[in-house]
């Protein structure tokens, strides 16, 4: 019997994002697969006074190379996309190999 189940991933996006987790093979099939990102609500004085922005994604543009970089002590992955009105926005991720997301020391 084949496995036709593909080798997901899950892609921890950092808090510029709303939308934290994506699955995929890879940055780039979980950002096509996700079509479009949220911006977090901004708040006020402890009320929601903006709702996110929506980001609908046009197509990845590159993937740089970040090897050597950490964000927050954490080693990323990032990719460029371009979106619907033709802005290039970064997305940063942390790939984990498993489909379960990372909940600090909650799971192991």
């Amino acid at each position: 019997m084949t496995n036709l189940k593909p080798n997901l991933k899950f892609y921890e996006l950092f808090s510029e994002w709303r939308s934290r987790g994506l699955y995929g093979e890879s940055l780039t099939d979980a950002l096509t697969r996700a079509k479009k990102l949220q911006r977090p609500d901004k708040y006020a004085q402890g009320s929601k006074v903006e709702e996110g922005e929506w980001i609908e994604i046009k197509q990845i543009a590159s993937l740089p190379d970040v090897s050597n970089g950490t964000r927050g002590g954490r080693v990323y992955i990032c990719a460029i996309i371009e979106t619907q009105d033709g802005q290039y926005l970064e997305v940063d991720a942390i790939e984990h190999d498993n489909l379960k997301p990372y909940r600090g020391d909650k799971t192991k």
